[in-house]
């Protein structure tokens, strides 16, 4: 933007980002936030995901889930990507 503050700009203030780092830096526009509640809106996210996957006939070969105390365990193959989608999601991102 130019320096005498208005809100012009030209096609050199455009940033191209991917997935991951857009994601990385703006998550409050995809979980909702950092905290508690960015982390519960992933958790339902895969969740959601995966009852979708296995309603719509996928063999996601689910290994256990496990809900207590404030922890959630959700294990679920991905054979698309070859790898479980807990750690896809939390180890790309």
């Amino acid at each position: 933007m130019s320096q005498n503050g208005m809100n012009n700009y030209t096609a050199e203030d455009i940033q191209i980002l991917d997935e991951i780092e857009a994601v990385r830096l703006r998550p409050g526009m995809y979980i909702g936030g950092t905290g508690h509640e960015g982390l519960q809106r992933l958790l339902y996210e895969i969740v959601y995901n995966s009852i979708d996957e296995a309603m719509a006939g996928k063999d996601l070969s689910f290994l256990s889930m496990l809900i207590a105390r404030s922890t959630i365990s959700i294990i679920s193959y991905l054979e698309i990507e070859g790898i479980f989608d807990a750690i896809l999601i939390f180890a790309s991102v």
